[in-house]
């Protein structure tokens, strides 16, 4: 992964702004496609640690639903 992760950071920090890497070769999209679902859950946490009162509010560590509608109604 960490060869993949270069050449995307290589191609994004480029000062020519030309991609250096394609998205359409099998290979990346293949290496790619394997690592998003964890990066996803990894952001998510990022974010929930970071933004507690913004991000995924209606949810509780353990992942259960805080219930809202009895505090939404006057």
């Amino acid at each position: 992964m960490r060869d993949l992760r270069n050449a995307v950071a290589h191609a994004l920090s480029d000062s020519t702004g030309a991609m250096t890497v394609s998205a359409d070769e099998a290979l990346h999209l293949d290496r790619v496609s394997q690592w998003i679902p964890l990066t996803k859950c990894i952001v998510r946490r990022m974010l929930k640690n970071e933004f507690p009162e913004q991000y995924l509010a209606y949810l509780r560590e353990d992942g259960t639903l805080i219930d809202t509608s009895a505090t939404e109604r006057p």
